[in-house]
């Protein structure tokens, strides 16, 4: 069963992110989208599957967040 945090996480990033990859944020804490907007972007790379394309997806659904 999904985390229901992730999922409506993954909601308002949209479908570029994967589940998956909302469900590790979210397992690290990152728990929030202010959360994850104020998280460095190391700290986002250090999550298994997050690299540098997903951290700049990231940033770019992320402005609009509060």
């Amino acid at each position: 069963m999904r985390d229901a945090r992730a999922i409506r996480i993954q909601r308002r990033l949209g479908p570029a992110i994967a589940i998956e990859l909302v469900e590790r944020l979210v397992a690290a804490g990152l728990d929030t989208p202010r959360k994850i907007k104020a998280a460095k972007d190391a700290d986002l790379k250090a999550i298994k599957g997050i690299g540098a394309a997903t951290v700049a997806a990231l940033r770019v659904r992320l402005p609009a967040v509060d």
